[in-house]
């Protein structure tokens, strides 16, 4: 194995912990605005998401404080995009992102999403000294995210890295594995607790390897291949 990739969100760290930070940065810039607690405008934000999933959460939270405005959706969900996030990486990333690159194995990341959002989750991260290449597929183009090929092909491109020696580990089935498969890599699910899990809507969606944990995949793949 020449080449690890992985996904960013729910892969590397908890997706939630970008929603908190945002709604923190959210409550906080719309209680400067109209005087609403800054507590409390969070802690509604968070029950509405959970209740409702996303969508409208900004939305209905304005209505219900009687304070909707177009204008003031759009400031919530620029200030949720732009702010500078408060994250912390899964607790097997760092040991094994140092195992990998100690052996010489060239490590990237392969991410939908805003580009700017998730530049600055990687940034908050401080994941970028410790990869080669941060692919987010929202640069690439339309169509470009997964689960098309393109972010995988331009992340193996930059490592000069062949697919078939390559793996890519994330923890969607509906779109992470897709790519990588029909490149020829090793696609690896990680099933992090209290992330929702689908089916894959197809045999060629379907991961070759599932794992609970970051190690257990690599000494997977090494299983796989020899």
């Amino acid at each position: 194995m020449k080449a690890v990739l992985f996904d960013l969100d729910d892969t590397l760290y908890p997706e939630m912990d970008f929603v908190r930070s945002a709604f923190g940065a959210v409550a906080a810039d719309l209680g400067a605005d109209v005087g609403i607690d800054a507590g409390f405008t969070r802690m509604r934000l968070l029950q509405i998401l959970r209740r409702d999933g996303r969508g409208r959460v900004f939305d209905d939270f304005l209505h219900q404080q009687r304070i909707y405005t177009p204008e003031r959706v759009a400031r919530m969900l620029m200030v949720y995009r732009t702010h500078f996030p408060s994250l912390r990486l899964h607790a097997d990333v760092v040991p094994t992102l140092e195992w990998l690159r100690s052996s010489g194995v060239a490590l990237g990341i392969v991410t939908d999403g805003l580009s700017y959002v998730q530049r600055a989750k990687v940034e908050a991260l401080g994941l970028e000294p410790k990869v080669d290449v941060v692919v987010c597929t929202d640069d690439l183009g339309p169509r470009c995210g997964k689960p098309s090929r393109a972010g995988f092909e331009r992340a193996l491109e930059t490592l000069g890295v062949s697919p078939i020696r390559a793996a890519y580990i994330g923890n969607d089935a509906t779109k992470d594995f897709l790519g990588p498969r029909l490149l020829g890599m090793t696609a690896i699910h990680i099933v992090r607790p209290g992330v929702p899990q689908a089916e894959p809507p197809s045999p060629d969606h379907a991961p070759h390897i599932v794992v609970t944990r970051l190690g257990d995949a690599l000494v997977a793949q090494r299983r796989r291949v020899s």
